[in-house]
């Protein structure tokens, strides 16, 4: 149905879909991901800029992730980013083989299609860094006000379990 579409929105932007019916399922944020042996696994958070800036980074094709890094690249000088991809398994496969990290939205790694264990990723807060604010997301259904869902269509938005 062109009527609804499941998307994620950056709260900061939020007001470009002010004209319809949003029914919230959850949110998310961004944080840096690294395997467990990474060697920044265990350290506390925040971790340093300057540790940051000597990792190699896996990163998604996302809009977001791009603008949320060049505003990063604009106060601190360019990442190391040695992969892009479209791909979860892609991504994880590289932070595994080349010990990158990446900056994933939490979202993205609890409802990933590609299946792994999630305890073998380590997340740290991106706050804290003197950074642009981290976004967040809220995620949901849209619809056109004038439109009604489906008898199907909202027992399915009634069982999505919050992320």
């Amino acid at each position: 149905d062109v009527y609804k579409r499941q998307v994620a929105v950056n709260a900061a932007k939020l007001e470009t879909i002010q004209s319809l019916d949003f029914t919230e399922i959850g949110q998310g944020q961004f944080k840096l991901y690294m395997t467990t042996n990474h060697y920044l696994a265990d350290y506390p958070d925040p971790i340093p800029l300057d540790l940051l800036k000597e990792q190699e980074f896996a990163l998604f094709i996302d809009d977001y992730i791009s603008e949320f890094v060049a505003a990063i690249a604009a106060q601190t000088g360019p990442l190391n980013v040695i992969l892009q991809s479209t791909a979860f398994r892609v991504v994880l496969e590289t932070m595994k083989k080349f010990q990158a990290v990446s900056i994933i939205r939490t979202t993205q790694v609890r409802n990933r299609l590609y299946d792994f264990e999630q305890h073998s990723l380590v997340a740290h807060e991106l706050t804290g860094l003197g950074l642009p604010a981290v976004p967040t997301f809220k995620y949901g259904i849209i619809k056109l006000p004038h439109k009604q869902l489906t008898s199907v269509q909202k027992r399915f938005v009634q069982g999505i379990k919050p992320m």
